[in-house]
């Protein structure tokens, strides 16, 4: 039981998913407020899914099962393989807006943790349910703001994401549409923050 703790405590200091940005091709045209609605998932419930590797235990699937319900999506668990899923080098990475770019913060968090020459390997993802590809993909705390309070706002409104990264920001009732867009981008707060919803 103290092993789990602590690795339960080392995935814990990476689930917020505040990586360094990756490299990305530009972000698609902005989708509508409906458009959106339509593409995203809802925050209620996630999928988990164990990657099993030859180095693994008959019980270390069930053990990040068990860890995996404490993240919300986009979210991996990485580990290196010379060392096991015990290892302190075990880590994680949340709520992301893409499922690419959590495996791409979990497994460099693990690589810089690590003290083994064998790359770290995605073990966990956490998607939301039924997920499928989609134009639009949010992290969990986007989408929550998305529904709670931007889609419902009136007059001009942008919101913004920046890929490789967990981080958004947005603004609504603004003067004007370029108003709203700039707002969102300073809101987003990373030059690789791009406009991904826009509405009036």
């Amino acid at each position: 039981m103290l092993q789990l703790s602590k690795f339960a405590l080392a995935i814990a200091a990476f689930a917020v998913g505040f990586a360094s940005p990756v490299s990305e091709p530009a972000l698609a045209d902005p989708l509508s407020v409906r458009e959106a609605n339509r593409a995203l998932y809802s925050t209620r419930g996630s999928e988990v899914e164990v990657v099993k590797w030859s180095f693994m235990t008959e019980r270390d699937p069930d053990l990040l099962r068990t860890v995996a319900e404490a993240l919300i999506y986009y979210a991996a668990i990485a580990a290196a393989p010379d060392e096991g899923i015990f290892s302190p080098a075990t880590l994680g990475a949340a709520n992301h807006h893409r499922m690419e770019d959590a495996e791409v913060a979990a497994k460099a968090a693990c690589d810089a943790a690590k003290n083994s020459e064998a790359a770290c390997v995605v073990v966990t993802r956490i998607r939301p349910r039924g997920w499928s590809p989609k134009s639009l993909q949010l992290s969990h705390d986007a989408t929550t703001v998305f529904r709670k309070e931007f889609r419902r706002a009136n007059g001009p409104k942008a919101f913004a994401v920046a890929r490789g990264a967990s981080r958004y920001g947005y603004s609504v009732s603004a003067s004007s549409v370029s108003v709203a867009e700039q707002q969102a981008l300073e809101s987003c707060g990373d030059p690789a923050c791009a406009i991904v919803i826009l509405g009036e």
